[in-house]
């Protein structure tokens, strides 16, 4: 079973597979919300999935070590300071887990507040935060260097809560996003640094320790391989266990074979 039928079997609002061999556009193969990517990001390096599907490498500190989606019109539909059910997936293999930060996935704008997944200090961080002081992040070990690893988001809208998956596991307990107000309908996306380009200055988000990010010490170091979004879709902790298993090992209890299974049960209930 291939990566891509399950993320489309879950309804993914878009997914960026970061395979381009060429130009400036990773190209979004479910929707039109297309990312550009970075002049320093380089294209068409090996992967880490089980189909070889290839990813960008970002080196950590040149400018333009990005990817980016940067519509303030809703484009990857979804108000980021909202209750909002969101899910977020993406696959990566980091270069240096040292120092850092060094941004994954950052979503949001202004004020109104981030949705983030960084490494720092060896240790791998998935929340909120925003400008105001509000701020909730979930922590443990990040992975090893040198090898593909999956981190997911997943906001609640009615549990008022947000869960953080490293490699298919929950990390720590629930995070209490109650707190979260109406703010900034800005979704903007940056994948592998805190700013993208010059005209995308929002991303100033309040980090675990209270220090905001900022462009010239957020970069990330080394290869993003997939990136996919689910708006209004709050996926379950086996469903992030499975897409795991599948873009790793193209096996396991995939979504397909799941509901497969609950239909031929049912026929003999």
């Amino acid at each position: 079973m291939a990566f891509v039928d399950d993320v489309d079997t879950l309804g993914a609002t878009w997914h960026v597979r970061l395979d381009e061999t060429s130009g400036t556009t990773a190209n979004d193969r479910v929707s039109t919300d297309d990312f550009t990517i970075g002049a320093a990001a380089t294209l068409n390096q090996s992967g880490g999935g089980d189909d070889g599907n290839a990813g960008i490498d970002l080196d950590g500190s040149t400018t333009g070590n990005w990817i980016e989606n940067q519509s303030t019109t809703d484009g990857v539909s979804c108000d980021v300071a909202k209750q909002h059910n969101r899910s977020v997936f993406v696959a990566f293999k980091s270069d240096d887990n040292t120092a850092g930060p060094h941004v994954i996935w950052i979503q949001g704008g202004g004020t109104a507040g981030n949705f983030a997944i960084y490494i720092q200090d060896s240790n791998i961080y998935g929340g909120y935060g925003q400008a105001s002081g509000l701020r909730t992040f979930a922590s443990t070990t990040a992975p090893a260097t040198g090898s593909f690893h999956t981190a997911a988001l997943v906001q609640d809208n009615t549990a008022e809560e947000l869960y953080f998956y490293l490699n298919g596991s929950q990390v720590g307990t629930a995070l209490d996003v109650s707190s979260i107000g109406t703010g900034n309908t800005a979704s903007l996306v940056v994948l592998g640094c805190a700013q993208g380009s010059s005209t995308n200055s929002e991303h100033r988000l309040l980090n675990h320790d209270g220090n905001p990010f900022r462009d010239d010490r957020s970069e990330f170091d080394g290869v993003i391989d997939e990136a996919v979004y689910f708006s209004d879709i709050v996926l379950t902790s086996t469903q992030i266990n499975d897409l795991h298993d599948v873009y790793l090992n193209g096996s396991g209890t995939t979504v397909l074979q799941s509901i497969v299974r609950r239909s031929l049960i049912s026929n003999y209930i």
